[in-house]
């Protein structure tokens, strides 16, 4: 594959491994988090739900987007939106407001997927495309795997407000 297509997969890829880390901080930082705003599991399944359902709902229309606007374009406007939710999660001194947080980035994480996909199928030649879907797919275990390490240990040393803002930057 020639340096460009390699420059374009390491870039997928890291938008992939942010995209799975980010998604991963709430649930290690449940105990912190529900402790200092005062919820229970019950409030934090709804937070669940306030992420999941625009998720689902965005998967679709994450897809219409692309096609109408571009992968650079949708790109750009999805992780500004998940790295906004991070940031304003980290920001958070209510449930209301983690829970209108955590929808937003329900809303933005899934239009990396279609971007991806459109990105490879523009950038990559019709022969080396399997190739390219399985070297960035993984990408996002990567970041499944290092939200747990990173988060605990920017929680210890800096707080949990940090280490969930810091991923958003």
């Amino acid at each position: 594959l020639p340096m460009k297509v390699w420059i374009i997969l390491g870039l997928l890829m890291s938008l992939v491994v942010l995209n799975y880390f980010d998604r991963q901080t709430l649930s290690i930082l449940k105990p912190i988090v529900k402790a200092e705003l005062d919820f229970d599991d019950t409030a934090y399944s709804l937070l669940t739900f306030a992420f999941m359902l625009p998720y689902i709902v965005m998967y679709v229309v994450s897809g219409r987007l692309v096609e109408r606007f571009g992968t650079r374009i949708c790109m750009t406007v999805f992780a500004i939106g998940w790295s906004t939710a991070n940031i304003a999660s980290g920001l958070s001194h209510n449930f209301a407001h983690l829970a209108a947080s955590r929808a937003l980035l329900g809303a933005a994480e899934p239009g990396v997927f279609p971007i991806l996909q459109r990105a490879i199928l523009n950038w990559v030649p019709v022969e080396r495309r399997t190739l390219a879907i399985s070297i960035v797919t993984p990408a996002g275990n990567v970041g499944a795997i290092l939200a747990p390490m990173l988060v605990a240990l920017m929680t210890t040393g800096i707080g949990w407000r940090a280490a969930v803002i810091i991923p958003g930057l």
